[in-house]
């Protein structure tokens, strides 16, 4: 859970930052916002876990001969 945790703040930061310097606040637009469900704790690392779970499963797909 403190993997997460840290995560969420590294996120948290890099998204504050952008949103300063963007003038505009960059929740929900980032790739991985799509899997955000902010019913529950550190929302946006979950999310980042989701996201690069489903592409590491989709990613490969072998071709039928």
């Amino acid at each position: 859970m403190a993997e997460i945790n840290s995560s969420q703040k590294k996120i948290d930061y890099e998204k504050w930052l952008e949103s300063e310097k963007k003038h505009k606040d960059m929740c929900g637009s980032y790739d991985f916002c799509k899997y955000c469900d902010k019913s529950l704790e550190n929302p946006c690392a979950r999310a980042v876990d989701a996201i690069s779970k489903d592409k590491n499963e989709t990613s490969y797909v072998k071709k039928n001969k």
